[in-house]
């Protein structure tokens, strides 16, 4: 069976976006898909590649830094994010780089899984005399002599740690695990949707690990194996494209050229670069039900082309779903339940223009509706509230709060696995409840009210010019000195950098930046960005009365001193304290 790697994007949001200003089946749109905001929230999961969660990664979504939990679980309570897909990146030591887009409606919670690709396969060797080493499945990588240059671009003679892997085309799993979703600008700035025939990533470090990268004017040489499955329909010669991280956008610079089995090309720069072509594709949309039409949230959907391979998401809180398929392709749709059970399966297609599906009605083996109310600490309702359901660590529905501190879903059942949970959070107070377990009887489960009023164990709390405020617990402690926080209900955030002294009791501040919105409107402070290459001033070592010395103990520490406040060359006093696990 002759099978590609195509993007089948869940992107909820462009079946509403004004046809006027972009049409994705127009070859004339110059630039990305253009930007449009709405209030909605995001609940991420965060795994590796056998689906494990990863705690502690640090995530970067819609302005904010926020850090996995022990469930690798991070969260966006009602903020502004591209529904045409809300950048998010996630990096981890250790892994490559994540780059996904999530696809949020206006007033619903989205969900969505980000697997990271551990760094496991890697070679060593001296710059000074290059290498030629293997990238997977056949595929190799040779970087010349003297060839390599450290961060700042300056020559590097020393020993060098390249890791790299290969992605396959044929393989389902690939379009979870690359960076992006394939949408890419072509070398002319005309926005594209891609058709891989596989891709590779390369990443090069030095002992330290400091970030190393192929030097200005050099090239290395690629050799990229061509599954057997795709390579009659291989073309002899093949765009080529580079993932571009900032943007998340597949940008073209260069072809390959088809020998034997391998793609040949070369790069003057690593990152991953995948050979691949512009297809046409529809836009497909849907939505997903129980058969008494209680639309069923989290819902893993698939849609499988013979020719183009498959693509994944998840419903939303509303039970609706929605991307780009291939034009005039037969195509296979599935639903999974949260146990990997098929619930629903259906040929579809071919479509030629824009198709709806409506509503699927999905019969599962069991499902159980959930109801409850979130109360503040003086058990008045709590509106703005968020409501987590859980079974065996996996999130099945977040569900924000009515005006009233109603939440209500209905959830497919696993055979003999009725354990569920329930969370409630006030991410304005940074508070949350204890967690409710419970078990449903006769696939119904009305909590009735659940207090929330139990303080979170994490914090920052930062002044800037005599205003507080106590940041939300999305922050990180990271022993290569990186502390951050931010507000779940606004964008206020900090981001602390210090580097060691011989002893770990304190350290000093390098950068502190960050923004605080206050009624009086925001306020930002610190050094400009990059942080990394200015010291702020006059501020007091940072001082730690606790120093984790292992996973889940805390850092507890402060600082203070002056710094600079919305640009200018004023400086006003600050403090920060904090108390962080260490993961």
């Amino acid at each position: 069976m002759n099978r590609f790697l195509f993007a089948f994007l869940l992107v909820l949001a462009l079946f509403a976006a004004c046809r006027k200003e972009f049409d994705l089946n127009s070859s004339q749109q110059l630039g990305p898909i253009p930007t449009v905001n709405v209030e909605a929230s995001l609940t991420g999961h965060v795994v590796d590649a056998a689906g494990n969660p990863i705690a502690g990664a640090l995530v970067e979504v819609a302005g904010l830094t926020l850090t996995t939990n022990d469930q690798g679980l991070f969260f966006v309570h009602k903020k502004l994010l591209d529904r045409n897909g809300a950048y998010v990146k996630v990096t981890k030591n250790g892994y490559f780089n994540a780059v996904k887009f999530a696809f949020p409606r206006l007033g619903t919670s989205a969900y969505m899984e980000v697997k990271m690709i551990e760094k496991a396969f890697y070679t060593v060797f001296e710059a000074s005399a290059g290498s030629t080493f293997p990238g997977g499945n056949g595929s190799t990588i040779t970087i010349p002599a003297d060839a390599i240059a450290d961060a700042n671009g300056q020559p590097y003679a020393g020993s060098v740690k390249a890791f790299s892997v290969w992605l396959s085309p044929s393989d389902d799993n690939t379009y979870n695990l690359m960076p992006g979703d394939l949408r890419a600008v072509d070398a002319a700035g005309y926005a594209q949707m891609l058709k891989s025939f596989g891709m590779i990533g390369v990443e090069l470090e030095s002992p330290s690990g400091e970030k190393l990268n192929l030097d200005l004017g050099k090239k290395a040489s690629i050799s990229m194996n061509v599954p057997a499955d795709v390579l009659a329909n291989a073309p002899a010669t093949i765009p080529l494209w580079h993932f571009d991280e900032p943007s998340g956008y597949w940008k073209e610079e260069g072809s390959a050229t088809l020998a034997g089995n391998n793609y040949e090309y070369e790069v003057g720069h690593f990152s991953f670069w995948n050979c691949d072509t512009p297809e046409i594709y529809i836009l497909l949309s849907g939505s997903v039900s129980d058969t008494n039409n209680n639309p069923l949230s989290n819902i893993r959907i698939t849609v499988t082309s013979q020719n183009f391979g498959t693509g994944d998401a998840y419903t939303d809180s509303e039970g609706k779903f929605g991307g780009a398929v291939p034009k005039n392709a037969l195509l296979t749709i599935k639903a999974y339940s949260s146990c990997g059970d098929v619930l629903y399966e259906q040929n579809i297609g071919p479509f030629s223009e824009n198709a709806t599906l409506g509503k699927i009605l999905i019969a599962p083996p069991s499902a159980t509706t959930i109801t409850g109310t979130l109360l503040d600490c003086d058990l008045n309702a709590l509106p703005d509230g968020l409501a987590i359901i859980e079974r065996n660590g996996t999130i099945l529905a977040t569900l924000p709060t009515d005006v009233n501190g109603n939440f209500a879903a209905t959830v497919l059942d696993c055979v003999g696995n009725l354990n569920y949970k329930v969370t409630g959070f006030d991410y304005t107070h940074l508070l949350q409840s204890a967690p409710l377990n419970f078990t449903p009887l006769n696939n119904n489960a009305s909590l009735g009210s659940i207090q929330v009023c139990s303080s979170l164990d994490e914090f920052i709390s930062v002044t800037i010019d005599g205003h507080t405020q106590i940041l939300s617990p999305y922050l990180a402690f990271d022993t290569d000195g990186y502390i951050a926080g931010q507000n779940a209900t606004d964008s206020s955030f900090i981001n602390l950098r210090f580097q060691y002294f011989t002893s770990v009791s304190y350290a000093l501040v390098t950068s502190l930046y960050g923004r605080q919105v206050e009624a009086s409107g925001t306020t930002t402070y610190g050094c400009e960005n990059p942080c990394s290459t200015c010291v702020c001033k006059n501020s007091n070592p940072l001082t730690f009365i606790n120093y984790p010395a292992a996973s889940g103990e805390y850092a507890i520490g402060a600082t203070d001193g002056t710094i600079v406040k919305n640009g200018s060359t004023t400086l006003v006093p600050f403090s920060v304290s904090f108390r962080i696990k260490k993961y």
